[in-house]
């Protein structure tokens, strides 16, 4: 039985110091990590035409969310033609809706819960933006310069939002990690 714990321990412990050794780093890699950060944020302040971008994750992502759904509304008027005009505007109130209903699940969901990630992981942004792409590409659907640029629009949200998502989720994992190292270590030492 001992064994079994130092075992569990040790291999805990090791998973836990591979993760966070990317976190650790010159102060050169850190600093290249913020500018990459900030620049990210300052980006995506442009597009949610906002002068700063929320600090909080979860009112971050819930912007980035409603950016989403104004721009697949300004989708749903840029085509021509009845069933081309049909499919884009099916597809572009599917993708508002969904950002709906995952913005009004991350509304007071506080960052380190389940609760954000839950929230952040139940909008699809890859099927969206296959959708948003097959929809471009495709010779029936012949779209004006104004939903030209309301697909572009729409690409560039879907990007950004899926980019903060994935940090976000990896920020969560990190800190779930480190909470489970803390349980197991305090654990263990009664244990033994």
């Amino acid at each position: 039985m001992v064994t079994a714990i130092i075992t569990g321990v040790t291999l805990v412990v090791s998973i836990n110091q591979l993760v966070l050794s990317q976190e650790l780093g010159a102060a050169g890699d850190q600093r290249d990590r913020m500018a990459g950060a900030l620049s990210f944020r300052s980006e995506a302040a442009g597009h949610i035409d906002e002068p700063v971008s929320p600090a909080n994750p979860a009112s971050f992502l819930q912007a980035l969310l409603s950016t989403v759904g104004e721009r697949a509304e300004q989708l749903e008027h840029g085509t021509a033609g009845d069933d081309a005009q049909r499919e884009v505007a099916s597809f572009a109130s599917a993708v508002a809706s969904e950002a709906e209903r995952a913005r009004e699940r991350l509304d007071g969901a506080e960052f380190g819960t389940f609760e954000v990630m839950g929230a952040a992981l139940d909008f699809e942004y890859s099927a969206a933006i296959y959708g948003a792409k097959r929809l471009r590409e495709a010779d029936a659907v012949s779209f004006s310069a104004e939903g030209r640029r309301a697909m572009s629009e729409l690409l560039d949200a879907l990007e950004l939002y899926g980019t903060a998502r994935e940090h976000f989720k990896t920020l969560y994992f990190q800190w779930e990690l480190i909470d489970l190292s803390r349980v197991i270590l305090a654990a263990a030492v009664p244990a033994l």
